[in-house]
Formats: C-alpha cells, structure tokens, sequence
C-alpha cells in the first residue's frame, strides 16, 4: 500500500510538472505573439502572429484564442472568417480556474461582433447588450464605450438616450480615459434641446482634453464652436488642425471662414481674388455642388455674426443655402437645419412627413394644429442655426420646405423674426407655393399662393412680405402678407380695392408712363442681341449697385465705369437669362420695376431726366439657386474637398 501511494503521488507530481511546463511554454509563446503584434505591420508579419498564437492555443493558452478571434475577424495573417472568429471567442470566454468568469475582451468583442451587424434580432440584441455590460463590469473600456454608442444613435431595439450614452462614456473614461471617450463627452455638454441649455464649460473641458490627444474629431467640434462663439483665432487654429480628418462640416467651415476673415480685415470689402472664391461656389452650387452650397450657407452665417441683429443678405441667405445644400442631400446641411433631402420629401409615406398629404387649404385650416403638436415650445436658441432648426422642425411635418430666394430672419436680444417664401410638393406631386411668417409673439400664419404659378421673385415692403407670381393665364399677381401689427399702405394688386399704385405706381410711374414702361424691357432684350452698348450705357442712372447687398456688391460709377466692364456685367448666361424671359413679365415693387425672377429694375428719371426710364439696379441674380423641385433631373455633383484662402487664387475643383 505504502509503495502504491508513493507511486500515485509520484505520478500526481510528474503530472503538475508537466503541466506547469505547459503553462509556461504556452505563456512564452503568447507573449512572443503579443510583442510581435505590437511591431507587426506586413502580411508575413501578422502570418507570424497568428501562427504564434496558435502553438499558444494548442499548448493551453486561453487568451490566445482570444487574439485568433481578432485575426480570423480582421482578416489579418489568415482569412477573413467571422464564423470562426465567433468560434475562437467563445473558447477564450469559457471559465477555467485562470479564468472563472472568462476573459473580458472576449466578451466585448462577442459584443462588438453583434453591435457591428446590419441587421440583429430581439435576442442577438439582449445578447449584445449583456456581454457588453459584463465586460465593461469586468474592466473593459471598449465595452462601455460600446454602449456609450448604441445610445447615443439608438436603434429599432434601444432607443436614442444621450443621458445613458453620458453615464457609460464617464465609465469608460474612469476606467482608462480615452480622447474618443472625452469627444463625446464634449458633444454631449454642447446638445442643447427642451430639457436643458447646452454646458459650454464642461463642453470645452472634454473636447480640449481630447484635442490635447490629437484627436481630430475634436479639433473639428471646438472649431465650429468657437465659430458660434465669433472666438475667431481658436476657431481658426481647430479647424486648420481638423484638416487632415477632411471632415466636410469642418473643411467647409474653414473654407467660408477664411474668405470673411479676409473680408472682415479690409472694412467690409473682398479682394478680386476672394470674389472669385465666392462666384467658383455660387457656379459650382448651380451646378448642383452640395459642398459649395454648404459653404455658401456658413459663410453667410459668418457674416450675420458680425451683424447687430441679422438681416435678410446675411442670416436669410445663409439659411437659403443651407436648405439649398439639404435637398441636395447635404447630411451636414440637414443636421444644421433639421431638414430633409429632395428625395426623402418625396417619399409620401416618410414616417417624419405626417401631415404630408394634406391639400393647400387643408394646410392653411390645419397650420394651428401642426404648430402646437410639433412645435409647443420654442427654446430661445443662441445661434441661428438652432432657430432655423426648430422653424424647420415645425414645418418639415407637412411637407413645406424653404427653398426660395428671398427668406428675412431676424435674431436680436429678445426677438426672433422670420418669413420666407416656401415650396411643398403636393399628395398629387404638384409644386405648391406658401408664404408664411412668425412675428416675435410666437404668432405663426401660413398663405397659400397656389399650385399653378411660377414664382417670381419675394420680397419686404411697407411691413409685408411680397411675392410676385404668375400665373397659368399668364397674369402677374403682387400679394402679400403682414409680417407684424406695423404696416403702411398694402402694396399689392390682387385685391382691387386695396390696388391704390396701380400697376406701376409703387415704382413711381404715372398711369401715362405705361406704355414706356412695357416698351422699356423688349427694347433693352433687342439692343443686347444688337450688341449697342453706348445706347444702353445711357439707360443707366448712375451710380448704380451692382449686387446690392451680397458679399459682390460693386458700385458702377459712370458711363466710362459702365462700357469698361460691360461684358463682366451681361455676361453671356445673363444675357441668355433676360433672352429667355418674356417681354411682359414684369411688376411693380418700391425699389423699380422688376423684370423676370430679379433680373433688372428700372425707375422714372427725376429732375432734369423727367419723362426716361433707367436702368437703377442690377438683381443679386447670380445667388439665385435652380429651382431643383421643378428641375428634377438635375444631375448631383460632388467636389473635391479643398480649402481655399481668400488672399490666394481660387484652386481648381476636381469633379
């Protein structure tokens, strides 16, 4: 009996020993593999790794099937195969007595596996939240950081949380602080909606310490924010250091920055080479560039900040090219404003577009309704892009969209004024027209102008906003509606007893003047096709604006100023524009008579001029955008995403 203990103990020692050995070759073994993967940067290099983690493996060592798992997944020194991937970490998550709860990466990356899928069941989603949860429990950062995600985009299973996407970042951050962890902790601090105003100091807190890393995203996010905070040189310094990540919210922002940067240095006046810059958009956006309408929108958001108050050229237009941008499917255009691409405005069963198929009327009679359900409280928004969002907000539900050339916002201490000019497309996929307005009361009213008109040209008069539409019958309607309880006498013609200009008078015509003035628009059409400059050069009352109220904005001094720069005025597709315009469209406003979609505007002469007509400005024509609703088959393009510098030329776009 003695002799057979002996032998039994014996056995057991040489057993252990053995054992022990295993374990310690295994070790060996994986730590090679470990150190190789940190270097490992070729093919044979990773080939090398996983045939060292597999010996690891055979000789007993758990975690290296953790490390198989992450090759067969990334398909790096063998191939891609998630199914063994799954495999592997599943055999790394087995407890052992080294291991009683498995191996937490095992577990997050059994997580990352199902949180990485297109498409999850209720029960891959149960699964994937629990091993992610036990990871992070069992110290892994990745795995909350996981989580941190899943709540901050939500999805069909989890929705939307940004408070729970909060608490599992502060965790991950606890657990080994991380500058993707910090950024959203930053953007986090920045969201500001109906439960809370946005925390700038504890916003700027995480985003710098995640910018101290290097970390791009956040170069970017302080940017825009210093932008909104008209901090211009620490916007200036993120944005350059986010170029490299060529972020396009970032690149476009640095782009219109430093064109009103340069602006803003010369008293209000841009060289001849930023002025190109601004005309390479405005080409490139009529083109159908969402990239160059983006920046077109910021930079007139920049120039609105430097405003006290902000006017129609600025904030107005900034929002036009921003919407601009949206339909053509901007995604950063649309986070901007809360809007929707042309395409997804087209879809009549787009969950977002409740009320989308509602008629004109119907829209009207229901305008009260759509505003409480959707809009019961305004937030008193810092920056205009938030007011601009929360507008679109309470207008996207029934399928009206701000699209046209003329929308006046203004943003003062107390006070948001808005009014715009809109287009809806209809159930029955027509084009309708709307002016609506909210005064500083928070008092919203919508008009419907019709679905067989073509729109002319908006604008403000006498405390109304104006529109000029034109309709199948080929008759010219000036109608409007008042923007506040302050109004002078009604400017429009669609109601007889309230015409008291008669149709030119709100120009400054005289009834006997009629003639002339019909006569004034075909004969300027026939002197440009005649190429007779000097004749028409004497149809200016000079100086007169070129541009007015846009960054372009030129005075022509006099006749000389006037035949010297003729051709950069009617260039060849402005001549083509006012060919192409019928002779009998034109209307009355306070500024002239308008010809065609704000094309020219002519005025009585005075004094000695008495009995002429002149030529008194030339519209802002060149910011007017397709009307892309009607032109569906606009083609889209994107550019090259570049940054331009307002003191240097324009560098070419790659299409």
């Amino acid at each position: 009996m003695k002799i057979r203990r002996i032998f039994t103990i014996a056995a057991l020692g040489l057993c252990c020993c053995v054992n022990a050995q295993d374990d310690v070759l295994a070790d060996a073994l994986f730590s090679q593999g470990e150190m190789r993967l940190q270097q490992a940067k070729t093919d044979d290099d990773y080939k090398a790794v996983f045939d060292l983690m597999k010996k690891a493996a055979d000789s007993g060592s758990q975690k290296a099937y953790l490390y198989l798992g992450i090759l067969h997944f990334e398909g790096k020194g063998t191939a891609k195969n998630t199914k063994k991937a799954i495999e592997f970490w599943g055999l790394a998550d087995k407890k052992s007595p080294r291991y009683p709860t498995g191996i937490a990466e095992a577990k997050y990356y059994l997580g990352l596996e199902l949180f990485q899928r297109q498409t999850r069941s209720n029960d891959d989603n149960s699964r994937m939240k629990d091993l992610l949860e036990t990871a992070g429990t069992m110290g892994s950062p990745e795995a909350f950081g996981c989580l941190g995600k899943l709540y901050w985009n939500g999805n069909e299973f989890y929705t939307k949380d940004l408070n729970s996407s909060k608490g599992y970042f502060l965790k991950a951050e606890l657990i080994k602080p991380d500058a993707e962890y910090e950024y959203y902790l930053g953007c986090y601090f920045l969201i500001q909606d109906h439960n809370r105003k946005r925390d700038k100091d504890s916003a700027i807190y995480w985003l710098t310490l995640s910018a101290n890393k290097e970390y791009l995203p956040a170069h970017a996010k302080l940017g825009l924010f210093y932008l909104d905070e008209k901090n211009f040189e620490k916007a200036d310094f993120h944005l350059t250091k986010a170029i490299p990540l060529k972020n396009l919210e970032a690149i476009t922002a640095l782009n219109a920055f430093r064109v009103f940067r340069h602006e803003k240095s010369n008293d209000g006046n841009l060289s001849e080479n930023a002025k190109k810059i601004v005309r390479s958009w405005l080409t490139r956006a009529r083109s159908g560039d969402k990239v160059a309408a983006l920046t077109l929108g910021r930079y007139f958001l920049l120039r609105a900040t430097n405003q006290s108050g902000i006017v129609f050229c600025n904030a107005g237009q900034g929002f036009y090219f921003l919407q601009y941008a949206a339909a053509l499917g901007s995604k950063e255009a649309q986070d901007l404003t809360g809007s929707l691409s042309l395409k997804d405005l087209k879809e009549q069963d787009n969950p977002v577009v409740k009320w989308h198929k509602l008629s004109g009327e119907e829209v009207v009679k229901n305008i009260n309704e759509v505003y409480r359900v959707y809009s019961t409280e305004i937030t008193d928004p810092e920056y205009a892009s938030g007011f601009f969002r929360e507008i679109q907000n309470m207008m996207t539900p029934i399928g009206i969209y701000w699209i046209q050339d003329h929308t006046t916002v203004g943003i003062y201490e107390k006070d948001k004024l808005f009014s715009s000019v809109g287009i809806r497309i209809s159930p029955e996929k027509k084009i309708e027209y709307y002016v609506m307005k909210m005064n500083d009361d928070r008092d919203f009213q919508v008009k419907f102008l019709g679905n067989n008109v073509t729109l002319l040209h908006a604008w403000i008069d006498a405390g109304y906003i104006m529109t000029a539409t034109k309709n199948e019958e080929g008759k010219i309607v000036v109608s409007g509606m008042a923007i506040d309880s302050t109004t002078g006498t009604y400017p429009g013609n669609d109601d007889p007893k309230d015409n008291y200009y008669g149709k030119y008078g709100r120009a400054g015509f005289n009834e006997a003047d009629h003639s002339a003035v019909e006569a004034f628009f075909p004969n300027l059409k026939k002197l440009l096709k005649e190429n007779k400059r000097e004749e028409i050069a004497n149809l200016i009352q000079y100086p007169f604006i070129l541009n007015e109220e846009t960054p372009l904005q030129e005075t022509v001094k006099d006749k000389q100023d006037f035949l010297l720069r003729f051709d950069e005025i009617f260039t060849e597709s402005f001549k083509q524009e006012l060919f192409n315009t019928p002779d009998d469209e034109i209307f009355s406003t306070w500024m002239g008579v308008v010809a065609g979609k704000n094309l020219i505007y002519f005025v009585p002469g005075k004094n000695e001029q008495a009995g002429k007509i002149f030529i008194s400005k030339i519209g802002a024509h060149c910011f007017l955008m397709p009307e892309i609703f009607i032109e569906t088959k606009k083609q889209e393009k994107d550019s090259e995403i570049t940054v331009n510098n307002a003191s240097q030329q324009p560098q070419e776009e790659k299409k």
